[in-house]
């Protein structure tokens, strides 16, 4: 298993910003390379909602929630 985090700084409104990011199939919206997402869990937001992500120059990879701070990260 591989653990990835990543921190940026953006100019936009937190909760503007929330609004995307616990969306998890609109990826594709904002990180390089991704062309597709399907949630594979019955939830599809919070801990432990999981979803294959697609992209155009490698095979399908799983990714799931293991820290959820709601309206945070």
């Amino acid at each position: 298993m591989t653990t990835v985090s990543a921190e940026a700084i953006i100019d936009m409104p937190r909760s503007a910003a929330w609004a995307l990011m616990e969306d998890l199939t609109l990826a594709q919206e904002y990180v390089p390379g991704v062309t597709r997402i399907t949630i594979s869990t019955p939830h599809d937001r919070g801990l432990g909602a999981s979803r294959k992500v697609f992209t155009e120059k490698r095979p399908p990879f799983d990714e799931t929630v293991t820290e959820w701070i709601e309206g945070h990260g």
